[in-house]
């Protein structure tokens, strides 16, 4: 429900219509409206701060459904109107209206309905009104019931479903109902029998999706690692070991975050330790959701390490020629980042020659804003950094390196690569 707008607004919108021709359209007259309202009305505080953090200004409750599952004897039904009965015939005794067991018992005929659970049918579908005309074109197609109850069509949003409570303390031994609990044991295995297979699948999707590997995969993982290649997957094994004391309570503080540059000419393995990094992050924070997210300038770069662009996972704005700033997320986005970023502690960002220094301080910015942490103490949100590349590579593109004094930097301030990042070479070649 909403309050009546103030007079004040109604003599505007007066006046705004009064100078509009007589040959406006109703959008023109719709799109005045909607500019009057916008700068003459009054927003109350709690509809300020429901904007302003991104909160939904309505909804409603889920729908119920109660489904009485008591002995027939003992279940109550509603009677039909006055108007029905009285146009009933002499000797017809329907004088109850359909509830959901007389549904679901003339449901259609055929698959899904014929192995469909009282439960599922009652959740999903809804019966149509009465007054229902159909449509040439409708978004929700209606189904005919049987012996003349209606039409149904499929819900929405899955309604919730209320059940009577049955006890042994007030049913006595009719609560067990075994006969009862057998055909549900048999409708249930016979569903598990006939998607088994989809099962195994979906197990199996989901064992590959997770890259959960075993011990002795890992192990054999590090074992193919050469000397150089080992000195920034210890730099990450060392911050997980100090993160861990720390949740174990057997450190004070948490480690303070680090921001290192991996490079190495070209068969050095960059893209091995990425995935050996990737994996080990994925074994030491198991269960606490994503805690390293792999990114790269490019869609073609992003593909190649199994990551996201730079754009994408932080939903920077695409520049076309000219740079747009930096825009700071709605209310509404930002809470999803955060939610997706909850667990993250470490990015690493591949093809780092193709990172200009704005962009490096556009990923400062979101990643600070994500994390909430104070622009001028913490750098990056707190997150680690890993950048991999080499500058003999592609540059950015009508940019400068992000080593150089390019757009974006203050001179006086904190450099975000020459004072942060601390360089870790890899020099022996793989493809030899």
């Amino acid at each position: 429900m909403c309050k009546d707008e103030p007079q004040q607004i109604k003599q505007q919108i007066a006046r705004k219509l009064d100078k509009l021709t007589v040959n406006c359209s109703q959008r023109q007259k719709l799109f005045k409206i909607g500019n009057t309202l916008i700068s003459h009305r009054i927003v109350g505080a709690q509809e300020a701060v429901f904007c302003t953090t991104g909160l939904h200004l309505r909804g409603s409750s889920p729908s119920l459904v109660f489904i009485n599952t008591n002995r027939p004897e003992k279940r109550g039904r509603l009677f039909k109107s006055n108007r029905e009965l009285r146009v009933m015939s002499t000797g017809d005794d329907d004088v109850f209206n359909p509830g959901p067991l007389e549904r679901y018992q003339s449901r259609p005929d055929g698959e899904p309905y014929d192995s469909m659970s009282l439960a599922h049918f009652s959740v999903w579908y809804n019966v149509a009104d009465k007054n229902y005309e159909p449509l040439t074109s409708c978004a929700q197609p209606r189904y005919d019931l049987k012996n003349g109850l209606g039409k149904i069509y499929l819900r929405r949003k899955l309604a919730c479903l209320r059940l009577p409570t049955i006890t042994q303390e007030s049913h006595g031994d009719t609560a067990l109902r075994p006969d009862d609990n057998n055909n549900h044991q048999n409708l249930c295995g016979q569903n598990i029998e006939q998607n088994i297979g989809d099962i195994e699948d979906a197990l199996t999707l989901d064992s590959i999706s997770r890259r959960h590997f075993s011990d002795s995969e890992f192990e054999a993982t590090i074992t193919s690692l050469n000397d150089s290649q080992r000195v920034p997957y210890e730099k990450v094994l060392e911050y997980s070991r100090a993160v861990h004391d720390f949740q174990m309570r057997t450190r004070e503080s948490m480690p303070s975050p680090f921001c290192t540059f991996i490079t190495g000419g070209a068969g050095t393995g960059k893209s091995h330790v990425i995935s050996v990094i990737k994996k080990h992050l994925e074994r030491a924070y198991i269960g606490a959701g994503n805690a390293c997210i792999l990114m790269a300038p490019t869609g073609v770069a992003a593909f190649n390490i199994g990551g996201l662009t730079i754009h994408q996972a932080l939903s920077l704005s695409v520049e076309h020629g000219n740079s747009t700033g930096y825009r700071k997320l709605g209310a509404e986005r930002l809470m999803e980042l955060r939610q997706s970023w909850k667990y993250v502690n470490t990015i690493i960002i591949d093809e780092i020659s193709m990172v200009s220094y704005l962009t490096m301080s556009f990923i400062h910015q979101r990643l600070t804003e994500i994390k909430g942490t104070d622009d001028s103490e913490v750098l990056f949100g707190g997150l680690n950094v890993i950048a991999v590349g080499h500058f003999f590579q592609l540059p950015p593109v009508r940019d400068k390196f992000v080593f150089q004094d390019g757009r974006g930097y203050n001179p006086g301030s904190t450099h975000l690569w020459r004072d942060e990042f601390k360089l870790i070479e890899l020099t022996q070649n793989m493809r030899q």
